[in-house]
């Protein structure tokens, strides 16, 4: 017990939908963490199998784990925003750790996350590498895959925002933030679906937080068929649209932010993207709505030639796209 009063207490936050198959690993692997203060935050947001009965079960092993344990149940479904505000709302730690249902930790990685994060508090919102799974993997037999980052990740302070509205490139299973981010630049927007690179842009462009990588694969995440960034399996055009949607939303958020040029050059890689998965896949039921996005893009005079001249090319050639 004196170990816990003498480390920083850390809120992991766990929203579920439908994981009764995985939370299990995440929870076996939560409870493994050799760091010892640690409040677990549960939120089930209307799974419609047997989750919230799987997370009743473990709860006197939770319980006895942990300083603090908290499990609520949505009464309508909230989205992944709406949840992890939820559990925002009842955290207690100095720093907080969000994973998905589906995923699980390393053993080491609470331990280490928190020691860089106490070794340098300018850092915010801390992240590493992690290694994808297959999706019959567990917590005890992972089926590892590859690494996300195959390569260190280069931080640059001053240009943080900019290089995020170009890609999303930060890895958010392997993230752990200060409580003081949040109360400072706010908690997620639940009108956007991938609530994660909205936020991430939010914090580089208050410029009050910096950024932290520490290349070590301390995260296992879980490869599904039914991920919202997955092309394959069933209802594989639903969630291509959902994310061309989310993504749209927040390049118009950000477009001015980051100059007329930037924009409208990330406004136009993205219709020509979508459009070019949509035909690879074969989605002709959505096609035309972005291609109708296309037809209305106006800010071709803010383009590079360069740009104006691959993207019009591509466009016109779209039916062959796919293979380019």
């Amino acid at each position: 017990m004196d170990s816990k009063i003498r480390e920083p207490l850390v809120s992991v936050c766990i929203p579920c939908y439908n994981h009764e198959r995985f939370i299990s690993d995440c929870l076996d692997s939560l409870m493994d963490q050799t760091y010892q203060n640690i409040e677990l935050l549960i939120c089930d947001d209307c799974s419609q199998d047997a989750s919230w009965d799987v997370i009743q079960k473990y709860i006197p092993k939770l319980e006895e784990r942990f300083v603090r344990v908290v499990t609520l149940k949505n009464e309508v479904n909230l989205g992944v925003a709406g949840t992890l505000n939820r559990l925002l709302s009842v955290s207690r730690g100095v720093y907080i750790k969000s994973i998905a249902s589906d995923d699980f930790l390393y053993p080491t990685y609470t331990e280490i996350m928190v020691r860089q994060l106490e070794n340098d508090h300018e850092i915010g919102i801390l992240f590493c590498n992690g290694v994808y799974v297959k999706e019959k993997s567990t917590y005890r037999e992972p089926l590892r895959l590859t690494p996300f980052f195959l390569e260190p990740v280069q931080i640059d302070h001053d240009h943080m925002e900019k290089r995020l509205f170009e890609h999303c490139f930060i890895f958010a299973p392997g993230v752990i933030l200060r409580k003081d981010v949040y109360n400072e630049c706010g908690i997620y927007n639940e009108e956007i679906e991938i609530e994660d690179w909205e936020y991430w842009l939010r914090v580089a462009c208050s410029k009050k937080y910096k950024f932290g990588y520490l290349d070590e694969i301390l995260v296992y995440y879980r490869k599904s068929e039914n991920a919202m960034t997955s092309r394959i399996g069933a209802g594989a055009e639903s969630r291509l649209m959902k994310m061309y949607r989310a993504e749209k939303k927040v390049i118009e958020i950000y477009a001015k932010k980051m100059g007329k040029e930037t924009g409208a050059r990330r406004k136009i890689w993205h219709i020509i993207y979508g459009e070019r998965a949509a035909y690879k896949f074969n989605f002709k039921n959505n096609l035309k709505e972005i291609e109708n996005d296309y037809d209305s893009f106006e800010e071709w005079r803010y383009l590079p030639l360069k740009d104006k001249m691959i993207c019009r090319t591509r466009h016109f050639f779209r039916f062959i796209n796919k293979f380019i």
